[in-house]
């Protein structure tokens, strides 16, 4: 058997050494030329595609070679490289290489892999596997990378899709910790790793590996987070895989030795990117430049300001996806518009003994009979809002303010109250329709008190909706792929549905737009899967939806009800309301002409209309995006398609 060529001992060209990390175990290369043998005595050397490989030296210094005596049963010199360098392929069905005893437990182990195929067995295929149940690396059934220990399974956030993945797992005895591209950790305490003796493509009961493999590096320790994201940013950098890393992982943006690349800076971009982990999701660096390219291209084009609502379904996971990325019509560090607060005459209401007084900043009131007017005397404000808005108001009181009990915005009883803390006198309030136009404050039936308002604040709203859409049904891990062809957030036609907690009226009458990006062929027919609908109590529709899988359909107002022919997945962008234009792919398309909808205040859904309050007509097609807000030109339609096909491409969904 040949000894191991000197040379790889040597630090590498990036200055960085996975032997620089104490603890390691094994160190497979495939792009080391030097390391490779046709066969089992390491003699000939395995340098053309298809060669087979039944030597693979260890780089490690503890020559733990891998081998295979069997002709028929050696991976091969793949065709594919990633990066520019060579990677090893398994077949599925027979290549495996075994290497040495090992006990794992603790250890670190990375791996650069990219899975193909399901390979013979139903229950998973080993990258690398201690015996026939503890594959510390493997891909499972339900397509995606998983880490599996005695008794315990723990699927990663990402598919094994076909595309190359950095794969890292640690154990310290009692925990076990599987991460993605540096991301989407998977904690479980149970279970354990025996010894045995490492086969690599395989368990030892033909679960084979179908792919490539690029490296493995297995530590006989537990690293810590910084030593384990030093070696992703290694591998990351080394096969090209950097903008699969997480946004935030420190060596996203640059590693000794490779280079370095620029990080977003769009603020929209930047304040999504933040939200996301903030809603526990994460964010690779090529979906974060493809954000920052979107939102670039949505300033450049002057129409950022259109947008009220928008969402890409982009990020790592369910949590990242329910994330919109716009919230409002411009991006602000502080989402509130200009004071609009003055301090108007009140109207005062009394009852039987009590009586009120305002000298312009001071409440003054008193009641003959303690107890028995409670509430009075009341003190209304009207405020300047606009229908169509939403504001956020706050203020202090000061002197007396246990009199008062009650503070609300309301032109009804009982409606929208305000938080007020009776002890500092602070109150506030959130998301206030304009249909809340008066600001009460009533008192407690206190025999006489003053009350100063020592400030008041109301300021209209920038940002719409809920901080995130909110999961109803609800929508599992599965339901939602990030890239490729099946990429976007797929309905099942029955019970799941988004929540946006934007309301229809928010938007002005007719000065409105609603768009979705989707994927008709997957669509049941006379469903909807954006809107919001009135048309059993008194109102109408104002909804994008499809009557088969090759004609769109939308609905603004009474009738109101215009189709698009298409297939596939296309763009459907509606501009106005009861008379609207709807743009195709950014050109325009069929316009309709009816009675306007009137918008009531209930939330807009997604893959759902709400109807009445209620979810009904349940979409079952694969949404990629949506947006609401503020009407647009044709010029306007196009750049926006422009922008978002531009994106969807970025993404792989088209």
């Amino acid at each position: 058997m040949c000894a191991m060529n000197p040379r790889l001992l040597r630090p590498l060209a990036s200055g960085f050494n996975p032997r620089s990390i104490a603890g390691i175990d094994l160190w497979m290369d495939a792009a080391d030329g030097s390391t490779l043998f046709q066969n089992s005595d390491g003699t000939t050397p395995a340098t053309a595609t298809s060669d087979p490989v039944g030597y693979w030296g260890d780089k490690s210094g503890n020559n733990r070679h891998a081998t295979q005596a069997t002709a028929g049963n050696r991976p091969t010199i793949s065709a594919t490289t990633q990066n520019g360098r060579r990677t090893l392929g398994f077949n599925g069905t027979s290549h495996v290489l075994a290497s040495f005893t090992s006990a794992l437990q603790p250890s670190s182990i990375f791996a650069v892999a990219n899975c193909t195929s399901s390979g013979n067995f139903p229950l998973g295929n080993a990258i690398l596997a201690s015996d026939t149940t503890n594959h510390p690396l493997a891909w499972i059934e339900n397509g995606r990378w998983e880490l599996v220990r005695w008794g315990q399974n723990m699927s990663g956030p990402i598919a094994a899709d076909g595309t190359t993945n950095i794969l890292s797992a640690t154990n310290d005895g009692t925990t076990s910790t599987l991460f993605v591209n540096g991301g989407g950790a998977v904690t479980n305490a149970g279970g354990t790793f025996s010894s045995g003796a490492l086969t690599i493509g395989a368990a030892t009961d033909t679960q084979y590996f179908g792919g490539r493999i690029a490296e493995l590096l297995v530590y006989g320790r537990a690293l810590t987070t910084t030593e384990r994201q030093k070696v992703e940013g290694y591998l990351a950098w080394r096969w090209g895989l950097q903008a699969q890393l997480p946004s935030n992982h420190p060596y996203a943006y640059s590693f000794p030795g490779f280079g370095s690349q620029a990080r977003p800076d769009n603020g929209d971009a930047l304040a999504w990117e933040s939200e996301v982990y903030s809603n526990s999701g994460s964010v690779s660096v090529g979906t974060l430049a493809a954000v920052n390219t979107f939102c670039n291209a949505i300033d450049a084009a002057s129409i950022r300001d259109r947008f009220y609502r928008l969402n890409l379904f982009a990020g790592t996971g369910l949590n990242a996806a329910l994330v919109p990325l716009y919230r409002g019509p411009t991006y602000l560090a502080d989402p509130l518009g200009s004071e609009l607060w003055s301090p108007s005459t009140p109207s005062i209401t009394d009852a039987g003994g009590s009586s009120g007084a305002w000298d312009g900043s001071t409440l003054t009131a008193s009641n003959s009979v303690v107890g028995t007017n409670g509430g009075y005397p009341r003190f209304q404000f009207s405020l300047p809002l606009t229908i169509g808005k939403r504001y956020a108001v706050s203020g202090k009181l000061t002197g007396d303010t246990s009199a008062v009990g009650l503070i609300r915005l309301s032109s009804l009883p009982g409606a929208s109250n305000v938080s007020y803390n009776s002890g500092t006198g602070v109150f506030s309030a959130r998301n206030v329709p304009a249909a809340s136009a008066l600001m009460e404050f009533v008192t407690n039936g206190t025999l006489a008190y003053s009350v100063s308002i020592a400030s008041v604040s109301v300021r209209e709203e920038l940002y719409y909706g809920n901080a995130t859409d909110t999961n109803n049904g609800p929508f599992v891990s599965g339901d939602y792929a990030e890239t490729g062809a099946t990429g976007g957030l797929k309905g099942n036609g029955s019970s799941k549905y988004l929540d946006t907690g934007f309301a229809s009226n928010v938007l002005g009458q007719t000065d409105r737009h609603m768009s979705a990006f989707f994927d008709l062929a997957t669509s049941l027919n006379n469903r909807y899967w954006f809107g919001t609908d009135q048309s059993g109590c008194g109102s109408s529709f104002w909804a994008i939806g499809s009557s088969s899988t090759t004609s769109a359909e939308f609905r603004c107002g009474i009738p109101g009800a215009g189709s698009v022919a298409s297939s596939g997945k296309i763009q459907l962008l509606v501009s106005g309301n009861g008379t609207a234009q709807s743009y195709l792919n950014g050109s325009a398309s069929t316009s309709i002409s009816g009675t306007a909808f009137t918008a009531p205040a209930q939330d807009i859904f997604v893959h759902a209309l709400n109807r009445c309050g209620s979810p009904a007509d349940f979409g079952s097609c694969r949404v990629q995006a949506y947006s609401l807000g503020a009407a647009f030109t044709a010029q306007q339609a196009a750049d926006f398609y422009t922008a978002i096909l531009a994106f969807q491409a970025a993404m792989g969904r088209v």
